[in-house]
This record gives structure tokens, C-alpha cells and sequence, in this order.
């Protein structure tokens, strides 16, 4: 669904912003992950999720920001396309 939403978005409207919102935070978690995980210099094993599993357990709240931002965007060219008219 996280993938499949922004990008069936993407294909009917052209609305590149929820797209962006995924992608975003889905290398922030990864990148949060391994600066956990394989960054320090001792290896521990975490006891929380690290970012990537937060992301799994949070994925809605991320698929509702981004189809918040893209409302944001679809507005916004709705504004602009009344005004050049």
C-alpha cells in the first residue's frame, strides 16, 4: 500500500508529491537504521525497532501525511490553473 497508493496517484493526476514524502522517509529510516546498526563502532544488538521498524509499524501514518501533502499539492495547482485562466 505504501508503494502502490503514491505511485497509482502519480499515474492518474501527475501529483509528485506524496511519491517524494514515501521516498523521503523511507531513506531516512533506512539511513537511521544503519547509523544504528552498522555505523557505530561496537555492534549492538537493538532492543527498540530502529527506524526501518517504525517505519513498518507507522507505515499509515506516513501514507496519511503523504496523501496530506498531496492534497496540499493538488490545491495549490488548482489555484494557479484559476489564475492563469
Amino acid at each position: 500500500m505504501l508503494g502502490a497508493v503514491p505511485v497509482a496517484i502519480l499515474a492518474e493526476t501527475r501529483l509528485v508529491a506524496p511519491s517524494i514524502v514515501v521516498g523521503v522517509a523511507f531513506a531516512a529510516s533506512a539511513y537511521g537504521t544503519w547509523s544504528v546498526t552498522v555505523a557505530p563502532a561496537a555492534t549492538l544488538t537493538p532492543v527498540d525497532p530502529t527506524p526501518f521498524g517504525w517505519y513498518l509499524i507507522g507505515w499509515v501514518a506516513v501514507l496519511g501525511v503523504a496523501l496530506i501533502v498531496g492534497g496540499a499539492e493538488y490545491a495549490i495547482r488548482q489555484v494557479v490553473t484559476v489564475r492563469r485562466e
